[in-house]
């Protein structure tokens, strides 16, 4: 979602690796409450009746806030830093301007989230001739018109209406939509905020000294400020955005960075240690290595309300090594971000809160954990040709106790998808199912394949007459995980799954750097691996890209991200109409209900559970409200405030 306050301003990147670093931080000492103090007695003169004692004082609420992090980002640019941690910092000083909420936006700073159906969004016409920029629908990139080219003429959302440019004018669709913002915002230092501001920002996220995906900006025909309220996006014809309503770029302070050269803002005092935002909190110091202090702006708008609800605000870099729930109870942190909360470590920490005053909170996310297959190794891979079966892969499925691991992890936050998409999606198809756990099924499909044990009873399975392998091979796989985290643990149980259905199954782990190298460098992308269990996103449109043919990593495709080898012409159909068509339409409705449907019919991967989300804080913290897809759990840091 391109408006929601990310510092990557851009979709469908590859590269969802999140960090793996962590910040040594110094251990501060707690600010929320202080050591009582026990003074002598003085002694006192007998002087008659004792006075009506006074009603005791009410104990002030905190006007202090510490928010722990388990690293300490680089810099506070909007399009520098892309750790979870910048994340984090950063929606204290931008609120929005879009939210992601229920995998739905929500607006910030604008009057409404733009809308097909309101008019603040349209699809017209227009001609469009030879050198004229434009989206192929083959390759969805922008390119420069040329004879021989395809081309989506206007009406056309779909591959099968795909037609060939020979010269001359030619009809085709084009996305316009108009975003207003609110009335009478200010920056932090009292200047007014106004629609040139976000149109400045889309001019430094275009520089190609801006380390940002490019995205957006190469499929936008224009953008530009109607008026100081009023911002217009055009896309290239062709380009029906299905993310179309966050086409818009979080406002940088011109009047400020204006004079600066794009390739110092990474670093610039101005934009990277105390940038000015409009959001609810402004940089007060930054003790490197040790704090981040933000006091109240009192510029915010929605300072009238009172809000936000502390008027300081302070994030500790902690050392990961000493335990993140001491430091809750003894008050050196208020909250721990998800950070300090790895996933693996959510049934002790359940466990570790009960009957303190503390609160842990788990709900659903949007990011599913799944089994990958490799369909179609290359040559140096794990065991060539195992996994190509779609009969073989559905069998292995039925081994997988895939509720039980998920309620291991999680308990009563566990939740097991049937498709890529996590159930609360907007776009998840509830008719799809996977086979339930059912090993005596799985193994009596494994042997129907010709996957047998022999005569002695051996618990590895060997080929006896299996579709292009060679009678005698073992069913010996590789699967691949991170070493740490959820990853290990989920890895470890389906081994154990597998090898009761007599798959012999060699657990490897590598750090992401290694496991997620680019093609052809990486086991995962460069396709020489059996099967590895990895994390993807869902925010917003469905990412269908994951296992279209298009995508498969190879010479022609290097930064494709179809690991699996996954080729199916009605998936990718499916796909490339999802892409073509806006939302909200019967075309892309269809589409994803298809789309899911090949992916279940297909097999390339089994998705094995949710991540849930989960924040820990000291129970006289309200306001904070998990939600599954927005960037930080602090995405309404303005109304936490001390519990009445």
């Amino acid at each position: 979602m391109k408006g929601v306050r990310t510092s990557n301003h851009g979709k469908r990147n590859p590269n969802w690796l999140w960090p793996l670093v962590g910040l040594l931080g110094l251990l501060l000492t707690g600010c929320g409450g202080g050591p009582e103090v026990f003074l002598p007695a003085t002694p006192t003169v007998d002087s008659g009746p004792s006075p009506t004692p006074a009603p005791p004082t009410a104990t002030p609420a905190p006007t202090e806030l510490i928010v722990c992090l388990a690293e300490e980002p680089t810099s506070l640019y909007l399009y520098g830093d892309i750790s979870p941690a910048a994340d984090v910092i950063l929606e204290a000083i931008y609120d929005g301007p879009i939210d992601l909420r229920d995998f739905r936006p929500e607006p910030v700073l604008l009057e409404k989230i733009p809308s097909l159906a309101d008019g603040d969004a349209v699809i017209d016409s227009v001609a469009i001739a030879a050198g004229d920029v434009y989206l192929n629908p083959v390759t969805l990139q922008a390119e420069s018109l040329d004879y021989g080219q395809p081309y989506l003429p206007s009406g056309c959302r779909a591959e099968d209406c795909i037609e060939t440019y020979n010269g001359g004018q030619v009809d085709v669709d084009r996305m316009t939509v108009t975003f207003q913002l609110v009335p009478d915002l200010l920056w932090s230092d009292g200047e007014p905020l106004t629609a040139s501001d976000s149109v400045f920002s889309y001019g430094v996220d275009g520089d190609p000294d801006t380390p940002t995906s490019k995205y957006l900006y190469a499929r936008t025909y224009s953008y530009r400020a109607v008026d100081d309220r009023t911002l217009e996006w055009v896309g290239v014809p062709g380009f029906l955005d299905s993310d179309f309503s966050g086409n818009l770029w979080p406002p940088l302070p011109e009047h400020v960075l204006g004079d600066l050269p794009v390739d110092t803002l990474n670093s610039a005092t101005e934009s990277a240690q105390a940038p000015i935002g409009w959001g609810p909190y402004v940089v007060d110091h930054w003790d490197r290595g040790s704090q981040l202090v933000l006091q109240r702006n009192p510029f915010y708008r929605l300072a009238d309300q009172g809000l936000p609800g502390f008027d300081t605000l302070v994030f500790r870099f902690v050392d990961s090594s000493v335990s993140a729930l001491d430091q809750l109870r003894s008050g050196e942190c208020d909250l721990l971000d998800e950070s300090l909360l790895p996933l693996d470590q959510v049934a002790s920490a359940q466990a570790a809160v009960k009957g303190q005053p503390l609160s842990l909170e788990v709900a659903a996310g949007a990011i599913v954990e799944r089994l990958d297959f490799n369909l179609q190794p290359l040559a140096g891979a794990d065991h060539p040709g195992v996994l190509s079966d779609v009969a073989t892969r559905r069998a292995l499925g039925s081994c997988i106790d895939r509720v039980g691991l998920a309620q291991s992890l999680f308990g009563d936050a566990a939740i097991v998808p049937a498709t890529f998409l996590p159930p609360d999606h907007p776009a998840y198809d509830p008719g799809q199912t996977l086979e339930g756990y059912d090993p005596g099924a799985g193994e009596t499909a494994l042997d129907e394949i010709g996957w047998r044990r022999d005569s002695s009873g051996s618990a590895v399975r060997a080929a006896s007459g299996v579709d292009g392998v060679v009678d005698g091979t073992p069913l010996a796989l590789t699967l691949r995980s991170l070493p740490s985290g959820v990853g290990p643990l989920v890895a470890e149980q389906v081994k154990e799954d597998l090898e009761s259905c007599g798959a012999q199954v060699a657990l490897q782990a590598q750090p992401a750097e290694e496991l997620f190298a680019p093609w052809p460098d990486g086991p995962v992308f460069g396709r020489r691996f059996d099967m590895v269990i990895w994390a993807w996103p869902a925010f917003g449109s469905p990412p269908c890209e994951m296992f279209a043919g298009w995508e498969m990593p190879g010479e022609e495709q290097p930064n494709g991200i179809n690991a699996s080898g996954y080729q199916d012409g009605d998936y990718d159909a499916a796909c490339k109409s999802q892409l073509l068509s806006p939302p909200q339409t019967p075309a892309y409705d269809q589409a994803t209900a298809s789309e899911q449907a090949r992916f279940v019919e297909g097999h390339p991967s089994i998705p094995l559970l949710v991540r849930p989300r989960a924040v820990a804080h000291a129970d006289w913290v309200c306001g904070v409200e998990l939600d599954p897809t927005t960037v930080t759990v602090l995405w309404n840091i303005e109304r936490f405030a001390a519990c009445p």
